[in-house]
């Protein structure tokens, strides 16, 4: 199979994630509270904790459409850069 080559060109919203603390609530439901390096906070639901396995360094994004995801940090910051 060959497989072709792509470059990205999107603009993200990001957050490192510094500590993961399972088990927390929020309007969103249960779910994780993420926090970042900075000491900011965000809740995401178990049910986005479960598909996307976080992990400490990586980070949290959010797409244009809405869509959240998960990237490990050296592939994000490989791929993105702060603007």
């Amino acid at each position: 199979m060959a497989l072709k080559t792509y470059v990205c060109h999107k603009t993200v919203r990001a957050m490192q994630i510094a500590e993961i603390h399972p088990g927390r609530a929020d309007k969103r439901g249960p779910g994780s509270t993420l926090r970042s390096p900075d000491g900011e906070e965000f809740s995401v639901s178990d049910k986005w904790t479960q598909k996307h396995n976080p992990q400490e360094g990586g980070y949290f994004v959010l797409y244009a459409d809405g869509y959240e995801s998960y990237s490990p940090r050296d592939a994000f910051e490989s791929g993105y850069t702060l603007i």
